[in-house]
């Protein structure tokens, strides 16, 4: 896709434009004036809906819609970045919601790639967080907090990093671990289910291929993302596509 846009001066068409001058000079001018054609009409709608929000959002909705039929992932990015921009809106938001359509229309297995890649480009991009000396960063799960937020956060730290490995002190020796399996073995020795259906799904989906590709793989992305149940894929694609909300312990 790679459409071009090009605005003539009132009250010229196309024809009388062309009658009223030269080859060189119409060439010239669309050189000059071209504008790709999603960002035109993002800014032509968004003028449009300027003091709506239900409009504003209707017009997000149609960017996405547009956004999401770019089979390119690289234009892709590059589209939801300028048009966050454009529309004031969280890039996060449009990169949920564009990840969400493709799977819908295309069940496309490149998604779960799209949106790391975006994610982590995210990450990348954000300004450094100064940090405190010997300060250790914990998540933001407090005492009290609901049942669900505790699960989401499991299931966070599962699809995130459920392949990374840590360490940890055990008396004077340092044990080896990995993240999934210390999860895993904690909710199996306690019998601990979620209350949440999506998140066993996840969970179960998780331990199959955990099972089948051993300890220390990665489990793809995909796997969650197109998830026969469609309630679990737009749950996948909130959690891989949100922050790792950290605060000072």
């Amino acid at each position: 896709m790679n459409v071009r846009v090009v605005l003539l001066p009132e009250p010229e068409d196309p024809d009388s434009f062309a009658r009223s001058h030269t080859a060189a000079e119409v060439q010239e001018y669309i050189r000059a004036n071209e504008q790709d054609f999603l960002a035109f009409k993002a800014r032509l709608l968004l003028r449009d809906a300027e003091g709506d929000p239900i409009r504003k959002a209707a017009l997000i909705g149609d960017m996405v819609q547009s956004i999401a039929q770019i089979p390119d992932p690289i234009q892709r990015s590059v589209y939801i970045k300028e048009c966050g921009r454009i529309m004031d809106i969280d890039e996060r938001i449009l990169i949920s919601e564009v990840a969400r359509k493709r799977l819908a229309s295309t069940g496309d297995r490149e998604t779960d790639e799209f949106v790391r890649r975006q994610t982590a480009r995210q990450i990348a991009e954000a300004p450094p967080q100064p940090a405190r000396p010997d300060t250790q960063f914990v998540g933001r799960i407090e005492v009290g907090s609901s049942v669900e937020a505790l699960e989401r956060e499991i299931v966070k730290y599962l699809l995130k990093h459920g392949h990374e490995g840590f360490e940890f002190k055990e008396g004077r020796t340092m044990v080896a671990c990995n993240v999934a399996e210390v999860i895993f073995s904690e909710l199996d020795a306690d019998r601990l289910t979620f209350r949440d259906p999506r998140f066993n799904k996840i969970l179960e989906t998780y331990r199959a291929q955990w099972r089948q590709l051993g300890v220390g793989t990665e489990v793809p992305a995909h796997h969650f993302l197109n998830h026969p149940d469609p309630e679990v894929c737009n749950l996948s694609v909130d959690i891989l596509t949100s922050d790792d909300n950290y605060v000072p312990s």
